[in-house]
């Protein structure tokens, strides 16, 4: 028993290092809709960044998809232009 706590401690803190260190296993796949919620905006300002080309997707058919880890470059180069006024 001991030891399988000990294993899981280890891993835990291994996976939040590797977390930390911008560590992605997988790479969560977004819709147009679930962006605007997660941002908090429109459907159509993420249409509008999409246009602009300030945030990246692909399509699948006639599906837009965006990866979380757009998502995130996209929210951290905003974070840095804010920082720089």
């Amino acid at each position: 028993m001991k030891e399988g706590f000990l294993c899981l401690i280890t891993f835990l803190i291994i996976h939040r290092e590797w977390r930390k260190e911008g560590g992605n296993m997988v790479d969560e796949v977004m819709t147009i809709p679930e962006v605007a919620e997660y941002l908090k905006v429109t459907r159509q300002t993420v249409h509008r960044l999409l246009k602009d080309g300030r945030l990246k997707a692909f399509k699948i058919g006639r599906s837009t998809r965006i990866l979380r880890s757009e998502l995130d470059k996209f929210i951290e180069e905003r974070m840095k232009a804010d920082e720089g006024r």
